[in-house]
């Protein structure tokens, strides 16, 4: 499944339950729906078994989030920013130095992939194929 957050909050995954919901705070680096408060609920509830990557986009968002996932021995991975339409938000990853792998948005999905199936073991062929 792919959840997106809408515009009137940010998504986080509920540690006690792992559900997400919208939560109503305020805008983080002035942005709402932001990504480093679902980053840093995702470290919250799964630490060493979480995995993050920031695309295109413009502002720092998800770096602080992504700072979280690492901290808690996660893995971090963003795309390349000189191959991003808008590369201040990956670029904002690679210069906390907290992405283990950088790279285009094809070869980073298949390293997401590989990295999800290490932790998680095979992924299921109908999330594979889509």
């Amino acid at each position: 499944n792919v959840y997106l957050a809408g515009g009137d909050g940010h998504l986080v995954v509920e540690p006690n339950t792992m559900r997400l919901r919208v939560d109503k705070g305020p805008p983080e680096i002035h942005v709402i729906p932001a990504a480093d408060p679902l980053f840093r609920s995702v470290a919250a509830t799964f630490g060493n078994f979480s995995v993050g990557a920031v695309l295109t986009g413009l502002g720092r968002d998800g770096a602080l989030g992504c700072s979280a996932i690492a901290d808690a021995g996660g893995i971090v991975m963003a795309q390349d920013p000189s191959t991003a339409v808008a590369p201040s938000m990956p670029q904002s990853v690679v210069d906390l130095q907290v992405a283990r792998t950088v790279l285009d948005v094809p070869m980073l999905a298949q390293h997401f992939g590989v990295a999800v199936t290490k932790l998680y073991g095979e992924i299921p062929a109908t999330i594979r194929h889509h």
